[in-house]
């Protein structure tokens, strides 16, 4: 038996001893070890993908949606002033509503919460058919392949962007397609506006008081791609108006 110069143990039939037991028995009596049950090879035991692990510590995740009206074909988005460092004149920014995951609460919730929290309006997570490597929520026997299929419902993320924020640290951001609610809506699915007591209806949607720092501004799908401020938020409503167009005609009816 060749000992490698390696620190972990990879076992070909499952033992009940450590490896450090293994190791101390090995480099007492090499023979003692070359039973079927006991075969090793001393090899590091890697993955053959690229991987890196990240403490809860050293992990931030958001949730944030798009926010459609379908029936005006408008795309919410966040309308934000702020100021470069010794610089009195504002600049505008244009940014989609997100925010970070409280303890125990799901990715869905909070991407409706954040929205309602920030534009105000009241919303829900549009049930859209889209692509997926998740297998179906019913396996019938229960080994799927890792591939990409077709799959319909709500509160599925369609997009995840991860931020490299420090080092040893990485930020994920959970994207969704949400829609406006007028009247009622999913049940279990909405959001209402956090302010309650002041809410309004306009002619986008149920609307009460957002985080006054943000402005709610509606725009056509293309002029909103063109307004937002980051080629990354880009690039997400870019994909989140595909599954739209492939759901929903320019009514808001569904297609399917």
């Amino acid at each position: 038996m060749r000992i490698d110069q390696e620190t972990s143990i990879t076992h070909y039939h499952s033992s009940p001893l450590k490896s450090t037991a293994l190791l101390e028995q090995l480099v007492q009596n090499p023979k003692s070890l070359n039973s079927p049950a006991q075969l090793i090879t001393l090899t590091m035991a890697t993955s053959s993908w690229p991987t890196t692990n990240y403490a809860s510590s050293s992990l931030t995740e958001s949730a944030g949606a798009v926010l459609f009206d379908l029936a005006f074909g408008r795309i919410c988005l966040l309308e934000y002033p702020t100021s470069k460092p010794g610089s009195s004149t504002p600049r505008i920014e244009y940014l989609l509503a997100k925010g970070r995951r409280n303890w125990s609460e799901t990715r869905a919730d909070a991407a409706m919460r954040e929205v309602g929290e920030e534009t105000g309006y009241a919303c829900e997570l549009l049930d859209a058919s889209m692509e997926t490597r998740c297998p179906p929520s019913v396996e019938e026997d229960g080994n799927t392949p890792d591939e990409v299929r077709t799959a319909r419902g709500r509160g599925e993320p369609f997009m995840l962007q991860v931020r490299e924020v420090g080092e040893a640290r990485i930020k994920l951001i959970w994207w969704f397609v949400a829609g406006s609610l007028r009247e009622g809506g999913h049940e279990g699915a909405s959001h209402s506006p956090k302010n309650t007591g002041t809410e309004l209806r306009d002619g986008m949607g149920v609307y009460g008081m957002g985080e006054t720092q943000f402005k709610p501004v509606w725009f056509r799908y293309e002029e909103a791609v063109e307004r937002l401020t980051f080629e990354d938020d880009r690039e997400v409503v870019r994909k989140a108006i595909e599954i739209v167009a492939a759901n929903f005609d320019e009514g808001g009816e569904r297609r399917v």
